[in-house]
This record gives structure tokens, C-alpha cells and sequence, in this order.
């Protein structure tokens, strides 16, 4: 008497024909389960190579995310020096500008200084021929009544 006492699983498992204890073993029920372990040995060798596959093809992948990846952190380093010569080349020029900027300062300080000297001394000469001339009116006043009075 022969039994299966292998339960139903996934489509495409196998199922295993076992002899109940009570029944004798003959050559045929031997040849059946040769047979049935044969086929799963098979079926197991397509599902391994069909992993397999998979498992290449993943690892294909990761590799060539990581090579992506790492041309990306190559790229980004690169931007990082650039910017960073960008940066100190333009703390440079702010600080060559902001020298320019102070000297440029000073000068029209300096420029400002002198043009008020020149505006105060441009006065005082103003106030000095207005008094010039007024002496000079004041003389010839003084002298056309002395020839006069003559």
C-alpha cells in the first residue's frame, strides 16, 4: 500500500511520493522516488541558475551604481576646489578693493582739504584786494582833493 504524504504547495513544487511504513518496498516504488528526486534536483538546478542569473545581473548593477556614484563624489570634490579657489580669489579682490576703497578715500579727504585751503586762501586774498582797493579809492580821493585844494 502506497500513500503521499506530501502536503500541496506552490504551483511548481514537487511532490515527494513516500511509501507509508505498513507497505513493503519494491524496485518500482524505488524507481518512482530515483525518479521524483531526479526531477527536483533538476527543477532545483534551473532555480539556482535562474538565481544565479539574477544575482549577477544585481551585482552588475551595484557596481555600476558605485562606479556612478563615485564619478558623481569625483565630480562634486572638483566643484569643491573650484569654489573654494573662486572664494579665496574673490576674498582677494574685496580686499584689494576695499584697500583701493580707503586709499581712494583718503585722497578725496586729502582733495576736500585742500580745497577748502584754496576757497579760505582764494578769500582772504578777495578780502585783502577789496581792502586794496579800497585804500586805493580812498587815496586817490584824498589826493584829487589835494590838487584840487591846490
Amino acid at each position: 500500500m502506497v500513500s503521499d504524504n506530501s502536503k500541496a504547495g506552490k504551483s511548481g513544487s514537487v511532490v515527494l511520493y513516500v511509501p507509508s511504513r505498513s507497505a513493503g518496498f519494491d524496485p518500482e516504488t524505488a524507481l518512482r522516488l530515483i525518479a521524483q528526486a531526479s526531477e527536483g534536483m533538476h527543477r532545483l538546478e534551473a532555480w539556482r541558475q535562474t538565481i544565479q542569473i539574477q544575482a549577477n545581473k544585481l551585482v552588475y548593477q551595484v557596481q555600476r551604481e558605485r562606479e556612478a556614484f563615485a564619478a558623481d563624489i569625483d565630480a562634486l570634490h572638483y566643484e569643491i576646489v573650484v569654489l573654494r579657489r573662486e572664494v579665496t580669489e574673490l576674498q582677494a579682490a574685496l580686499t584689494e578693493a576695499r584697500i583701493a576703497k580707503d586709499a581712494s578715500a583718503m585722497q578725496c579727504e586729502a582733495a576736500r582739504t585742500r580745497a577748502a585751503d584754496a576757497d579760505r586762501k582764494t578769500l582772504a586774498a578777495e578780502e585783502r584786494a577789496q581792502t586794496a582797493e579800497d585804500w586805493l579809492v580812498r587815496l586817490q580821493g584824498i589826493i584829487s582833493d589835494e590838487f584840487s585844494a591846490s
